[in-house]
């Protein structure tokens, strides 16, 4: 293996501690409070050949640095970044797409369990002693049983997401950009009117950009289904 202890990273910004470790074990490293060329030496901004990021790089800061091969964003998305610039650049662009997907399938059932049963609110009333003067908490009104789960965007975390929602035996449907195999379901179209829980997993803006998908999720949104984001 080559060695790569005379090649120069940027950390612009935040970045995990556990990454930084690995980063400054292996390269020389630069540090800069935020990604703004005007941080950086003429020596650093000419030795830089990669950037570790969690922080948005744009167009200027990519030519800021003559000599960038690679923006490597620290997560799933890479929306911060001017990936079609890069890409003009020659600048590679790369994201750690699997690392937390069962960990955001996680946390999306924990989010829906907690929404249906008012558990942030039973735990408050336990806190505030009002057992003590009346009693449990009210029943909550909310259940998953005859409730169907609709996904907007199959992805690899939506996915992760539909496993475990096969688990409580509720009938699954997804809205996306192209059939996904292995889930063959009604789209959120045909079944908004149903009593349904809705996961959406894409930023709203990107439903913007695309007039089929907008119009896809203001029908879903009128439905007046259970939303998460």
């Amino acid at each position: 293996m080559a060695a790569t202890d005379d090649v120069t990273i940027l950390i612009p910004g935040k970045l995990h501690p556990h990454a930084v470790g690995r980063i400054s074990e292996a390269f020389n490293v630069v540090t800069a409070d935020r990604a703004d060329p005007a941080l950086l030496s003429d020596d650093e901004r000419a030795r830089i050949r990669g950037a570790a990021v969690m922080t948005r790089v744009d167009a200027a800061f990519i030519d800021a640095l003559p000599n960038l091969e690679i923006v490597a964003s620290f997560g799933v998305g890479y929306d911060h970044v001017d990936a079609k610039h890069a890409g003009s650049a020659g600048v590679m662009v790369t994201n750690t797409p699997d690392v937390l997907t069962e960990e955001v399938a996680d946390t999306a059932l924990g989010l829906l369990l907690n929404t249906v049963r008012e558990l942030p609110k039973a735990e408050a009333w336990l806190r505030a002693g009002k057992w003590v003067k009346d009693g449990n908490y009210p029943l909550t009104r909310g259940t998953l049983r005859g409730r169907s789960v609709g996904i907007f965007g199959l992805g690899r975390i939506g996915q992760a997401i539909a496993r475990r929602i096969e688990a409580f035996g509720l009938p699954i449907s997804y809205h996306n950009r192209r059939p996904v195999e292995g889930w063959i379901t009604p789209t959120i179209r045909r079944w908004s009117t149903w009593r349904a829980t809705s996961i959406r997993l894409f930023p709203s803006h990107r439903a913007a950009r695309r007039p089929k998908r907008r119009s896809t999720l203001k029908f879903w949104l009128r439905s007046g289904a259970m939303a998460f984001s």
